[in-house]
């Protein structure tokens, strides 16, 4: 087991800064309002292989989405939305309605296509250009040592 060592060590460190990147990425592009989908970014390595996982909606972040009429974002992130953007009702609201009403409008008429805010792959590419030679570079070389001694 030993001749892996070097090798998952180089991959934990890989793992590490392609999170790192990823949750940059996501506060750049301004979309870290609440913090749970980058505090939901993780890494675990099996088999050689690193696996990385996050909050199901990451996806919709980095590719956008689309809401079909019919189906109602919740109350919560519609309050939230409201309170980031400093959003006041029109007259005839009052603050209390305006979320109610805003989902309401979403679950009759849907909501158009959100744009995309890509994250993952820009954070790989920016790991790979300017990381891989020395994390990998330097565990194949300690390796070879090891296995020359």
């Amino acid at each position: 087991m030993a001749k892996y060592t070097i090798f998952e060590s180089a991959l934990e460190q890989f793992g590490q800064q392609i999170i790192d990147q990823m949750k940059a990425n996501l506060q750049r592009n301004g979309n870290d309002n609440s913090g749970r989908l980058s505090n939901s970014i993780e890494y675990t390595i099996e088999s050689n292989k690193l696996i990385i996982s996050m909050l199901e909606y990451g996806k919709w972040v980095n590719d956008g989405a689309e809401r079909s009429a019919g189906k109602k974002p919740p109350i919560s992130a519609i309050q939230f939305w409201i309170r980031k953007n400093g959003i006041s009702p029109k007259q005839g609201l009052t603050a209390k309605q305006l979320p109610w009403a805003i989902q309401a409008g979403i679950g009759k008429r849907g909501q158009t296509r959100r744009r995309a805010f890509p994250f993952i792959q820009p954070a790989f590419e920016e790991v790979l250009r300017t990381d891989l030679d020395s994390l990998f570079g330097e565990a194949i070389a300690k390796q070879i040592e090891l296995d020359l001694k």
